[in-house]
C-alpha cells in the first residue's frame, strides 16, 4: 500500500519538548512505533474512500498512520486540552483532518460523520466499556469499528456462552455486530508501560434486524441476569413480570442461568419482554 508520508518530530520528542506526560486519570498510555501503529491502520482499511472517526488521539501517533494511507477525512475527538497543539501542527501539513475539542461521550458520532465511516482508537482502559456501550448501537453510517482494550475487556467482548468471560458485554457487543480479535498488543510496546497487554477488536455492524434492538432495555434484562448470574433466569427476570411466562414466550428454559443464554436467546427474551412493555403503557 502506497503511503503518502510527511516528515514530522518523532512522538517521543513531541512528549519531551511540550513536557506532556501520561495522566493516571485518563488512564493514558501511548504507542510510539510507527510499525505497530500501522498495523492497526491496516486492519481498518480500506480507507481511502471513507471518513474515519478517531476516538482519543493523544499526541496523534495514529492519526499520522491514518493520514498517511489518504482518508477522505479524518475527525478526531479529544478531550485532553494538551494534545490539541500537537494536533493542530498535524493539520499544517494534512488538509483533510478535522479537530473536535470534547469528551467523545458527549458527542453524537453520527452527527459527526459524513458518508460511509469507519471508527478507530486506542481507548483509555479507564472508561473503554463505557465508550463501547455508548457506540452500541452502531452510529450511523458506520461500516466498522477497530477498537484497542485491555486484554481481559477484548475476550469478554468476544465471548461465547458457558464461559466466565461471557456477560453483559458480550451480549450487547454482538447483539450489533461481528466481533474479531485482530491483534495483540504487549504491554511492552506502551509508553508509559502499562500493566496488562492489551488486544484490537474489530467489529463489523450487523445487517439483521439488530438496528430494532433498543440497548437501553437490552441493557436492563443482562444487568438483571448478569447481576445475580448464579441463579436461574426464572427467579432473575422476574423484575418484568411472569417470568416463566415470559420464557415460555420467548421459548427459553426458565431453569438455564444468564451465562447458559446464547445471544439469540436474549434476543428473543428481548422482544417479549418489549411487548409486555408496550402493553403495559
Amino acid at each position: 500500500m502506497n503511503k503518502k508520508k510527511v516528515d514530522l518530530p518523532k512522538i517521543r520528542d513531541l512528549l519531551i519538548s511540550n513536557n506532556i506526560k501520561a495522566k493516571k486519570k485518563y488512564s493514558q498510555n501511548f504507542i510510539l512505533d510507527f510499525n505497530v501503529l500501522d498495523k492497526i491502520v491496516d486492519i481498518l482499511s480500506p480507507i481511502e474512500k471513507y471518513s474515519i472517526i478517531e476516538i482519543g488521539p493523544g499526541p496523534g501517533g495514529l492519526s499520522r498512520s491514518i493520514l498517511a494511507r489518504s482518508p477522505k477525512e479524518l475527525v478526531v475527538i479529544e478531550k485532553d486540552n494538551r494534545f490539541y497543539k500537537l494536533l493542530q501542527d498535524i493539520k499544517l501539513n494534512y488538509n483533510n483532518i478535522s479537530i473536535i475539542e470534547a469528551d467523545v461521550l458527549k458527542v453524537n458520532l453520527s452527527e459527526v460523520s459524513r458518508g460511509q465511516t469507519k471508527i478507530i482508537g486506542n481507548l483509555p482502559y479507564n472508561i473503554s466499556t463505557k465508550i463501547l456501550t455508548t457506540l452500541m448501537p452502531i452510529p450511523k453510517n458506520t461500516c466498522a469499528l477497530v477498537l484497542t482494550f485491555q486484554k481481559e475487556v477484548a475476550e469478554r467482548i468476544v465471548s461465547l456462552p458457558n464461559k466466565k468471560t461471557y456477560g453483559r458485554l458480550s451480549i450487547l457487543a454482538q447483539s450489533y455486530c461481528d466481533v474479531s480479535i485482530e491483534m495483540k498488543i504487549p504491554a511492552s510496546v506502551f509508553y508509559p508501560k502499562p500493566k496488562v497487554d492489551s488486544s484490537v477488536v474489530k467489529f463489523i455492524p450487523k445487517k439483521d434486524n439488530s438496528k430494532m434492538i433498543d440497548s437501553n432495555l437490552l441493557k436492563k434484562i443482562t444487568r438483571a441476569t448478569f447481576g445475580q448470574r448464579r441463579k436461574m433466569i426464572k427467579k432473575t427476570l422476574s423484575i418484568f413480570g411472569d417470568s416463566i411466562k415470559i420464557c415460555d414466550l420467548a421459548n427459553v428454559s426458565y431453569a438455564k442461568r444468564a451465562d447458559e443464554l446464547s445471544i439469540e436467546d436474549y434476543h428473543s427474551l428481548y422482544f417479549v419482554i418489549k411487548r409486555i412493555d408496550t402493553s403495559n403503557l
